[in-house]
């Protein structure tokens, strides 16, 4: 082929194209009534939104009647259908007519051109007639077709027919009152509002179709909160619910998903330029991602989705003819009822909640094993926690939220708990443990000689550590001791586990993290030691 010819089909498709987009931004196209039919809302604040409506076509084109606040790169339009596509989406504008309640007295005349009034003049003169003409018209058109009155000269004034047939002109300030006999016009034309909207071509042989909008935005988010109800000495029911905050838009009849899990969306903060509500070059967004798109580190991942979109175009379903392009890729999949790789969800259904709102839902509820424990970090002072060691027993994950424990109505104590799956433990702080007293005591009992190690002088000095816990509980009580000590650890007592680490700051001393296990009987005394050898600079 030719290079003249290259150009000219060149040329062709790209007036083709130019007609598309002037049929999308000139005609009054059917508008996609959507409603939110899901969402599912993370911790952090952001929801992930999917809209779906059914709408006629024009020559394949729809207009949408939202344009999301999107994060970038998740919005996506789609059809329920395996062999239609959404083709183009162009985000345009339009004017929007508005209407509103008259502001003034001289506004309200202006209205009313036509309607029979009774006028209360100076010294309580009363004139009858119909309204023929106010002055100061701005040429602003009303939907009845009659102009919109704005007074902009000290001397406004008025046209009155009255029943004889005279007419009377008197300067607008001299109306003290005004009588209508018939129910007056209120509204007035306000300016025509300028509001985005997305437009969307449909690859379909049909008339209609039914389409989704989905995109992750801010403004909800969900906070999880527990209550452990202890009822025995081994058993306890815990339940979840969820407080949503909506603070993004309207939701009615909703299935939401409460999201277990830390998804991952590196756009998060930066709007899609398909939603901005602002000129898209005076923008951060613009910038932080041309610069991003145009370095090297972003050129692999350009390459990726460009064989991505051309898989796309060789594995998916067969399209109807139409104009080349690239469809979008399928809608989401319905949100998995249970876990959904290494997210679970929560799912509530017919939830309305209108945007300022919020709910408290109830997720889970169910009697699971503990083990009551008490723990001492010998890091931290002196304190001693009495402990729940839970057994996740049931389907679902815990996820990290405050617990509150409760036995016999009365509270004990509240903590966080911390994200648990299916089968493991964990451990819910409930309240300290005066009745069990704990002291350490830390003694040097050997120093070696000065050593140089590079150019620092150092000595081996040897540490001795006593830990004593005094049980004045009438039971015994099982007991979790952790301590940790820089330098390398000798003749530990009853030592259930040991953890070594290297020094943080790459120094001499590695790190030893202790741990004990112990059981103390009601009324007595246990003591545990240990040594260490840490070097000390001199």
């Amino acid at each position: 082929m030719r290079v003249r010819d290259c150009w000219v089909m060149i040329i062709a498709a790209a007036f083709v194209l130019s007609a598309a987009a002037v049929y999308a931004g000139e005609k009054d196209l059917p508008e996609v009534k959507t409603k939110v039919s899901q969402v599912a809302i993370f911790k952090d604040g952001y929801g992930f939104f999917v809209r779906t409506g059914e709408s006629r076509l024009e020559k394949g084109w729809a207009e949408f009647d939202v344009v999301p606040s999107a994060v970038l790169g998740t919005v996506w339009v789609y059809t329920d259908r395996s062999n239609e596509a959404v083709d183009l989406l162009v985000r345009g504008t339009k004017k929007v007519e508005r209407t509103g309640k008259v502001a003034n007295m001289f506004a309200l005349l202006g209205e009313n051109i036509g309607a029979e009034v009774v006028l209360t003049l100076p010294e309580k003169m009363k004139i009858s007639g119909t309204l023929v003409y106010v002055s100061e018209v701005t040429g602003q058109v009303t939907s009845r077709g009659r102009s919109a009155i704005r007074p902009r000269n000290p001397e406004p004034f008025v046209v009155l027919e009255t029943e004889e047939g005279s007419i009377v002109i008197f300067r607008f300030w001299q109306i003290q009152q005004i009588e209508f006999q018939k129910k007056p016009v209120l509204d007035t034309a306000l300016d025509p509002e300028e509001r985005p909207v997305l437009r969307a071509k449909v690859l379909t042989r049909r008339d209609k179709a039914n389409l989704g909008l989905a995109y992750l935005e801010s403004g909800i988010r969900w906070l999880p909160s527990y209550l452990v109800i202890v009822k025995d000495d081994e058993r306890a029911l815990i339940s979840l619910r969820a407080t949503v905050m909506n603070d993004a838009e309207d939701l009615e009849g909703t299935r939401l998903s409460m999201v277990i899990g830390v998804p991952h969306f590196s756009a998060k903060g930066e709007l899609d330029p398909i939603g901005l509500r602002e000129t898209l070059a005076d923008t951060a967004e613009f910038r932080q991602v041309g610069r991003a798109m145009m370095s090297q580190a972003a050129m692999p991942a350009a390459a990726g989705y460009a064989d991505f979109m051309r898989e796309e175009r060789v594995l998916g379903q067969p399209r109807p003819p139409g104009p080349s392009g690239r469809p979008l890729p399928p809608p989401p999949g319905e949100l998995a009822g249970v876990g959904m790789e290494e997210l679970y969800l929560y799912h509530k259904d017919d939830i309305t909640l209108l945007k300022g709102e919020r709910v408290q839902i109830s997720l889970l509820s169910g009697e699971v094993p503990y083990k009551t424990i008490y723990q001492w970090d010998a890091n931290k002072g002196e304190e001693v926690w009495q402990c729940l060691k839970l057994t996740n027993t049931l389907k679902a994950p815990w996820t990290t939220g405050l617990a509150m424990t409760v036995k016999e109505g009365q509270p004990l104590g509240q903590d966080m708990l911390e994200y648990t799956p299916p089968a493991a433990t964990t451990t819910l702080k409930v309240t300290q443990a005066p009745a069990i007293r704990v002291s350490l005591k830390e003694t040097e009992i050997a120093r070696g000689e000065p050593e140089r190690i590079g150019n620092r002088t150092w000595s081996l000095v040897t540490i001795e550590g006593e830990l004593k816990l005094e049980n004045y509980k009438k039971k015994a009580v099982q007991v979790e001791v952790r301590k940790t000590v820089s330098g390398q650890v000798e003749i530990p007592s009853d030592i259930a586990e040991i953890t070594v680490e290297p020094s943080p700051d790459r120094g001499l001393n590695p790190l030893a993290h202790l741990k004990w296990e112990i059981s103390i009987g009601a009324g007595e005394t246990k003591i545990l030691t240990y040594q260490c050898a840490t070097y000390v600079r001199i």
